[in-house]
């Protein structure tokens, strides 16, 4: 094996372009992160400030979180707050380091009069976070723009497919699927993928409903309007089964974040699935 100095030295007398060092790049969740490998590919760091199944609205941002950002060639973040405690920490970075999806060129928030965070949710929104990803990656590295925006359009057409099916499956379980959502986070994959969440106990920012909220998703549950909560895994999914005992309603999860284990497209993708899955195992009852 040729040493690492003899190699470069070689290199450097031949006349042949050294291979650019890997980028490091900072995400603030998981599913954020997963964006980034399938764009970045494996031949670069992208680490998840949040650890799975984390609540992203009220994180605290570490000492050693804090470093990470600092030395991060870029920062990547959902923006439109989902991680509130993140704000303070990326404003203070440079033009060209810090990357907000819900920025991005053809990714909207929008749903209804309100925004959604949670935007991933929309495939339509996932193709232009991908897309962006890849603009700002290959003005870090020019030399790897064209392998950037290749990843990105297989990664776009793949998850386009996912949500296809997910759609089909969701449209599939028909009325037997009507969900009480734990966590008002899902209005993004109701409109793009038809899912039936009808209502929520927590808002947006994860507040607990007061003794009127509760008592009109007894009414609603009551009049044979839902069937199940879905949750995401993690904290939520155990206050779903706190409350499955009070609103006499069974409990579905489905990973929000996507599946823990999984990296890049892959994890992406089992969002769609995930979702799928949740309203088919509600419709079975």
């Amino acid at each position: 094996m040729i040493p690492r100095h003899t190699l470069a030295a070689i290199l450097a007398l031949t006349g042949a372009p050294a291979l650019a060092a890997p980028l490091s790049i900072v995400a603030d969740t998981p599913l954020t992160a997963a964006l980034v490998e399938a764009v970045a590919g494996p031949d670069h760091e992208v680490t998840a400030l949040l650890p799975e199944a984390a609540d992203p609205h009220h994180a605290a941002l570490r000492p050693s979180q804090a470093r990470a950002l600092a030395g991060a060639d870029l920062v990547v973040a959902n923006g439109a707050g989902l991680t509130p405690w993140l704000d303070r920490a990326t404003a203070a970075l440079g033009d060209g380091r810090y990357v907000e999806i819900a920025a991005i060129d053809g990714v909207s928030v929008q749903i209804g009069d309100g925004t959604d965070p949670h935007l991933w949710l929309d495939p339509a929104n996932g193709a232009a976070a991908l897309a962006g990803l890849a603009a700002a990656l290959g003005a870090l590295d020019p030399d790897a723009a064209e392998g950037f925006a290749a990843r990105a359009d297989a990664a776009a057409a793949e998850v386009a497919g996912a949500a296809a099916q997910a759609r089909d499956r969701i449209a599939g379980a028909g009325d037997d699927a009507a969900l009480i959502a734990v966590h008002d986070a899902w209005g993004h994959a109701r409109e793009a993928l038809a899912l039936g969440v009808v209502a929520a106990v927590q808002d947006g920012e994860g507040d607990a409903p007061g003794a009127a909220g509760l008592s009109a998703l007894r009414e609603l549950i009551a009049n044979g309007g839902t069937h199940c909560l879905i949750a995401a895994p993690g904290e939520e999914a155990e206050e779903a089964r706190r409350l499955s005992a009070t609103l006499d309603l069974p409990v579905v999860t489905a990973p929000i974040m996507g599946e823990a284990g999984l990296t890049g497209t892959e994890r992406y993708l089992s969002v769609f699935h995930g979702l799928a899955d949740a309203v088919e195992s509600c419709a079975r009852g």
